[in-house]
């Protein structure tokens, strides 16, 4: 016979020893009559197994015959079972019996099997003939044995529609009581969980719980440069213009955010308090929900922090575990923390066969709880990937890099998609390249122009939500459903195609009609290498924001990054957005002591005084305790990230905004000098405690050229100000790597090094860098910095209970002053 189809059935070796049921000989008397009444033959067996040959059958009788039936009855154990398919020998002479590579085959995988599984051979898996969740292998008598798993649930394979309805959206597994993050109003609370644990899933089930309150889910846009674009495109997904049912005097305002043509912050803040609305009766109030928070742009963020602290909203953040939060939400009160950590093994189970409709038994969800690493999206991956692919290899190599290994959920993303085909991979690649969620007629449209034919693109289309790729909410803006997949949708085509997909994208986007929309098309034209125009267009793009009342700056140090000959128009924007108040140089600021010298950056160190007016507590070395925490529900307190929004006049309904700025028209000065202007603003900002308006200026003297290390420094100070010590010694750390020992800067960096330590209560590490601050002062025979530096270390011996060397520390730099 020529490759006909070889089933075997086997009982485990205790049935022979000990049955629990009838005998064996009856079981397989019974099991012989029902395969038999099919159309097969006994051709072989051998031990405790039996094979059966169908000269002619299809995959549905096979599968049909494997199911139990009268031969295993209640309690008893099931057969195991078999499935090959290949040439046999008869042997006439022994009554029909058959021989051959393919018999040996398939009574050795009957006898790999365990009790009720079946195991296929690995040649019909791979020719799609079956579908299998797993393998089993092992050695018999020396030789490997391996075969595949059948899938009781899915046996065959089926249309991707078919497959896809057998993925379901879980239930919610328990991780706590996520309501603890509602509990405090007007106050940031934080859901720390990395990328695949969860974090999303956390933040709509949170959403669900407070039902029918409403809560708006803000997750990042493209690239993060339009300003408000993250809260644009949070009102599409949430129905656009459908809610200006709820905001009859902002519906011009909210029709404007939609066109991309940007509003003034005030108006965008009360557009999110009319949208969201006031409490319930239970006093529970409404839920701003922020996802993936540090990549959403800044204009975004402040107005949700503003809106929050004014209007007494909830606000909660999901940031993975070692990012801090941004600068617009760290000035926010502190409200709840809660983290999502790693699935354990039972509830990994449970999410396991939440996701499949459909029974599983106990090997294969611990097999797909190892295969996802217990991580929530690592499992959903796996378990797609099982399902689309119906076990097959599909010649794709076993072995994973060490990358891959530690992040699951990228390993199986990146298999799943080898799956597809090539008009589905391109709109992944385009959606996954425009930020991981756009307007669904964009995506279209650059799918179109790189040559996707219609039928094909509508049924990519089709199948990308189909296969759990991407999701369709309201406002015709499509998303991937998890951000992991964007750098392996990047990764898809060619270096050639994701050039060629940027550039038509970015003449998409410039097209247009949303005057700050267009922003997006300037990080598409810089990833495709077209610096100089991607330049041009952040500039001009930078005057619109101006226009509105946005902060600018961002757009302009993005610019000069993109193109660095851009710096007369650099210079240019960043004046213009330079307010009247502050367009003449301010009032010279008194010191209690001469500053620390630098090499051009100016002196930013807190102002020293004398050690005799700090008081030592050798128990608890505090004495640099940080300011106490900006109160932001006092609005005198918080200031927009733009500090000049009071500078502009307020227009009538329906006309822009146009501010009051005072130099767009006066001669361009050299970046010297405006530097130094921004480094008098920074000052002040410090010295008044204001970190918005801190973060602000630095933010302007980084685009307009300013040094990465003095850059570095000012971030720290901002960052000790309001308490984020880890990210200010990150900073400095990063700064001090860069910075020579001879050169001046390495005592500034020194020093603020030294502070910070100090206040972090890590005197030694402290005491430490101010000894190098002082070597490297003494190396290039700087008067000022040695100063700072005695002073300093008298400040740290001090704080540690050593009086008399800080004294002598003193005088030897009150002596270097005088000298």
């Amino acid at each position: 016979m020529k490759n006909g189809w070889y089933c075997a059935f086997a009982l485990a070796a205790t049935e022979w020893e000990r049955p629990t049921g009838r005998s064996p000989d009856v079981r397989l008397d019974l099991l012989a009559r029902r395969v038999l009444g099919a159309g097969a033959s006994v051709v072989g067996g051998g031990g405790r197994a039996v094979v059966f040959a169908f000269p002619e059958a299809t995959p549905e009788a096979v599968v049909a015959l494997l199911r139990a039936g009268e031969e295993t009855a209640r309690g008893e154990v099931p057969f195991s079972s078999a499935v090959s398919q290949g040439p046999g020998i008869p042997v006439r002479a022994l009554g029909g019996l058959h021989f051959g590579e393919t018999t040996a085959r398939v009574t050795a995988l009957a006898t790999l099997a365990r009790s009720g599984e079946t195991l296929v051979d690995p040649a019909l898996v791979d020719a799609g003939v079956f579908c299998t969740l797993g393998s089993r292998a092992r050695k018999i008598d020396g030789v490997l044995v391996r075969g595949g798993r059948l899938d009781a649930g899915q046996p065959l394979p089926l249309l991707p529609s078919q497959r896809a309805r057998r993925i379901k959206n879980p239930s919610f597994v328990t991780v706590g009581d996520i309501r603890a993050l509602l509990a405090k109003p007007a106050a940031l609370s934080i859901l720390r969980a990395n990328r695949g644990s969860g974090g999303t899933r956390v933040l709509a089930e949170l959403a669900g719980q407070i039902a029918p309150v409403p809560s708006l889910l803000v997750t990042p846009a493209f690239s993060g440069l339009e300003p408000l674009g993250a809260l644009r495109h949070a009102f599409l997904r949430a129905g656009g213009m459908q809610l200006a049912t709820n905001v009859h005097d902002e519906a011009l305002e909210l029709e404007e955010l939609l066109r991309g043509n940007g509003i003034a912050p005030e108006a965008a803040v009360n557009l999110v308090a009319k949208v969201l609305g006031a409490a319930n009766q239970d006093g529970l109030r409404p839920a701003l929900l922020l996802d993936d928070a540090e990549n959403i742009d800044a204009a975004t963020l402040d107005v949700l922090a503003r809106a929050a602290i004014t209007h007494r909203l909830n606000l909660v953040a999901r940031l993975e575990n070692d990012v801090h939060p941004p600068p617009a939400l760290a000035t926010m009160p502190q409200g709840a923390l809660f983290t999502v950590g790693p699935l354990g093994p039972r509830r990994a189970e449970t999410l396991v066969q939440n996701f499949v409709d459909g029974p599983l038994d106990e090997d294969a969800r611990l097999r797909f709880v190892r295969r996802g690493g217990g991580q929530p999206l690592g499992i959903a991956e796996a378990i797609a990937h099982a399902f689309f692919s119906g076990g097959r290899s599909g010649g794709i190599p076993q072995r994973f890099s060490r990358n891959e290994l530690s992040q699951p959920s990228v390993r199986w993303t990146r298999r799943r998609v080898r799956l597809e085909d090539e008009t589905t991979c391109g709109i992944l690649a385009i959606l996954s390249l425009l930020g991981g969620q756009a307007e669904l007629s964009l995506v279209e449209a650059v799918s179109a122009e790189i040559g996707h034919p219609a039928a094909a693109r509508d049924a990519a289309i089709v199948r990308l939500r189909e296969n759990r790729w991407m999701t369709v909410p309201k406002g015709g803006i499509v998303a991937l459903r998890a951000r992991s997949y964007l750098a392996v949708g990047a990764a898809i085509v060619s270096e050639e195609m994701r050039t060629k997909i940027l550039d038509i994208a970015a003449t998409r986007l410039l097209a247009r009609p949303g005057a700050l929309s267009r922003v997006e098309a300037a990080a598409c034209l810089a990833r495709s290498g077209n610096g100089r125009r991607a330049a041009e267009v952040a500039l001009e793009a930078s005057r619109e924001v101006a226009t509105v009342g946005l902060d600018p700056t961002p757009l302009v140090a993005f610019a000069r990054t993109c193109d660095p000959t851009c710096e007369e128009e650099a210079r240019r924007a960043i004046l213009s957005s330079i307010p009247e108040p502050f367009s003449h140089p301010p009032a010279p600021v008194r010191r209690t002591t001469p500053p620390p010298s630098s090499d051009g950056d100016g002196p930013t160190l807190i102002q020293m005084a004398p050690v005799s007016h700090v008081p030592a507590s050798p128990a608890a070395p505090r004495f640099l305790e940080p300011p106490a925490r900006i109160d932001a529900a006092r609005p005198e307190q918080r200031r927009m990230s733009n500090p000049f929004h009071d500078a502009i006049r307020t227009s009538p309904s329906g006309e822009r905004p146009v501010p009051s700025v005072g130099r767009v028209e006066a001669p361009i000065e050299d970046g010297v000098a405006l530097r130094k202007r921004l480094k008098r603003l920074v000052k002040e900002s410090l010295l008044d405690a204001d970190l918005v308006a801190l973060e602000r200026w630095i933010e302007a003297l980084r685009a307009s050229g300013g040094a990465r290390t003095y850059i570095d420094r000012l971030r720290a100070l901002a960052c000790t100000r309001r308490g984020d010590t880890d990210e200010a010694l990150r900073l400095l750390r990063r700064a001090r790597s860069v910075v020579t020992a001879e050169s001046g800067e390495r005592v500034q960096v020194a020093l603020t090094l030294a502070l910070v330590l100090a206040q972090c209560g890590r005197e030694q590490e402290a005491l430490v860098e101010a000894m190098d601050a002082l070597a490297a002062a003494r190396r290039r025979d700087d008067a000022g910095g040695e100063q700072a530096s005695l002073l300093v270390l008298g400040r740290l011996y001090a704080g540690v209970g050593r009086e008399d060397a800080a004294a002598k520390l003193v005088d030897q730099g009150r002596k270097r002053a005088r000298a």
